[in-house]
């Protein structure tokens, strides 16, 4: 499969220099937000839990946008990373349903 990539220096605290390094992800997977399949949308809540990669829609924005990261924040909360087609790269709150 072919893959995607990009080359980095990144700075390491703890042996003190700069390495290079490479970011590499299998091309299936990359892809433009404005490429998404609207049709598997979910209506965005604060209340519902959601797993990197699916597809949400904001009412409030009348944006959709693909989960790219989920952090706990607390025992029944977490914060998802979502790229939105308009709105680009914000931050939601969810629950740990």
């Amino acid at each position: 499969m072919a893959r995607l990539t990009k080359n980095i220096e990144a700075y390491c605290k703890t042996c003190a220099a700069v390495t290079k390094m490479e970011i590499a992800t299998p091309a299936g997977e990359a892809f433009s937000v404005k490429d998404i399949d609207m049709g598997e949308a979910v209506d965005y809540s604060p209340d519902n839990d959601y797993e990197v990669g699916m597809v949400l829609y904001h009412k409030g924005w009348q944006d959709f946008g693909v989960v790219k990261a989920k952090n706990r924040i607390s025992s029944v909360k977490v914060r998802l990373t979502v790229e939105f087609q308009s709105k680009g790269i914000k931050e939601l709150l969810a629950s740990t349903n």
